[in-house]
């Protein structure tokens, strides 16, 4: 006789058979339904815990979604960074204190210091280093900015973007006429050999009254930026060598009214006769005034070119980079470099 536990487990298991037939069905063949762009990720290196270093980093999507038109406007969320006069102050430094950096390679001018202003469209991300800076910053007194330029994708692709606020004119709005237009496109041109060309416009009359002369719509405004941005480089972000080409001009022209004014005037402008006041159309009493459109302008051209390039060894990774940048900067009565606006 068998123990009753022996045969309620034999039960159980002849239950469990009978109640289970086997799988015969075949497993299907896989089928591709989509094929999704490969995703490259990226280990930033870990700075120094024991450092006295203070690192902000500013990335990409940030760049997109914030409403910024510069990228000193997205480092000055940052605590400790006041931007004033579309200059960087970081930890209470002057403008000239802070280095821009690409590649290791700084882009501010020989004579003040002044960092490179670079297209947003061409920018992968962004680092601002202040406080206790390292040996390898050396001549940054306040914080280092740290960019990174796009790398050419293994398809074409780019992107563009518009804004201007001419549709906000109305009676009771007076539109600064700001406008910016940007973009970027890059792929493979050779083999895997590829390149990225980015560029971008920025135009506004500022909140001053904007009373300049125009001889057109598309003549220059009272603050005008134009950059440009170039880089060949192997495709993917694991290129061993690149070449990047950085431009800009700014064309700047202060508002004056002496310069500006194109209209009636009177010196009594009031029934006690304490200031002056204009008209566009004649009035009684008012006098016709046109100024000589002198107005005091400022054009600069800044450029640069990075070439840099890393070798992996048997302990770490050899990095080398040079560059070149030049400046040029023109303050003079409507913008010559001549006396020509004497006999106007």
């Amino acid at each position: 006789m068998f123990p009753s536990h022996a045969l309620l487990a034999l039960m159980m298991a002849a239950a469990d058979s009978a109640a289970a037939p086997p799988d015969t069905t075949e497993t299907p063949s896989p089928r591709v339904v989509r094929r999704l762009e490969e995703v490259v990720v990226r280990a930033s290196p870990l700075h120094d815990v024991l450092s006295s270093e203070t690192v902000h980093i500013v990335s990409r999507e940030a760049l997109r979604t914030l409403p910024i038109d510069r990228l000193v406007e997205a480092l000055g969320l940052k605590a400790g960074v006041v931007v004033q006069g579309e200059e960087l102050h970081v930890r209470g430094g002057r403008a000239g204190e802070t280095q821009l950096l690409v590649r290791g390679v700084p882009l501010n001018d020989a004579l003040r210091s002044r960092p490179m202003e670079l297209p947003l469209a061409a920018l992968e991300s962004a680092e601002l280093v202040s406080g206790g800076l390292d040996p390898e910053y050396g001549g940054a007194l306040a914080g280092v900015v740290q960019v990174r330029t796009a790398d050419p994708t293994p398809r074409w692709s780019g992107e563009a973007t518009w804004g201007s606020d001419g549709w906000l004119g109305s009676a009771f709005f007076d539109p600064t006429h700001w406008g910016r237009v940007s973009g970027r496109v890059g792929g493979p041109v050779l083999g895997k050999l590829g390149a990225v060309v980015a560029g971008e416009v920025l135009t506004d009359d500022t909140y001053l009254p904007a009373l300049r002369t125009r001889s057109d719509a598309r003549s220059w405004r009272a603050d005008n930026h134009l950059l440009g941005f170039a880089k060949l480089a192997p495709v993917g972000s694991d290129g061993r060598i690149s070449l990047e080409l950085f431009g800009s001009r700014r064309v700047t022209l202060p508002y004056n009214p002496m310069w500006s004014l194109d209209g009636y005037t009177t010196p009594c402008g009031d029934p006690f006769c304490t200031e002056p006041a204009f008209s566009d159309a004649p009035l009684p009493g008012y006098s016709r005034f046109r100024a000589a459109d002198h107005a005091t302008m400022t054009d600069e051209h800044r450029y640069a070119a990075v070439l840099s390039g890393w070798r992996p060894l048997a302990s770490g990774r050899l990095r080398g980079a040079a560059s070149w940048t030049t400046t040029r900067r023109l303050t003079s009565v409507g913008g010559r470099d001549d006396e020509r606006y004497l006999g106007v």
